[in-house]
């Protein structure tokens, strides 16, 4: 087990809207297929939220696995495409409840911001470290993230 800290936080009205989501594309399965709409509406939903889990996010994702693995500098690589990739698509963020099936009160690019921030102190890098905390504070004020 890894002694790196982790934080989760749930929104229960993003949960309430993937739920809603997920009603939704039954609803639609059952309109054209009745006897198939459970597989294919909720099948559907689930196929669609793992293959962009696995492609718009795939950076944020093997950033959390290099901190878990202790690869700090990788991960703020990693990190560091992931922001990027969010600051030019944030309705990636915006809309993770329904397109990633992810619940999570921390949008992706709040935890990236932190998580660049916890490697680059395990790192010792000090100085970019205030800097990103810096950038996490400037954009998510109320964050729950920050020291």
């Amino acid at each position: 087990m890894s002694n790196v800290p982790m934080i989760d936080r749930i929104s229960w009205k993003a949960m309430l809207l993937q739920f809603l989501f997920m009603v939704l594309c039954y609803s639609v399965a059952a309109a054209f297929y009745p006897e198939e709409a459970f597989l294919l509406g909720v099948g559907s939903y689930f196929l669609v939220t793992v293959v962009l889990k696995y492609t718009m996010i795939m950076p944020f994702r093997k950033g959390i696995a290099y901190v878990r693995m202790g690869h700090f500098s990788d991960a703020i690589s990693s990190f560091s495409q992931s922001i990027e990739f969010l600051d030019k698509n944030p309705w990636v963020d915006q809309y993770r409840a329904i397109l990633l099936a992810n619940p999570s009160a921390f949008s992706y690019k709040e935890l990236a911001l932190h998580n660049t921030a916890f490697a680059q102190n395990e790192l010792g890098q000090r100085e970019e470290a205030n800097i990103t905390l810096k950038r996490l504070r400037e954009e998510f004020p109320e964050s729950k993230l920050l020291p």
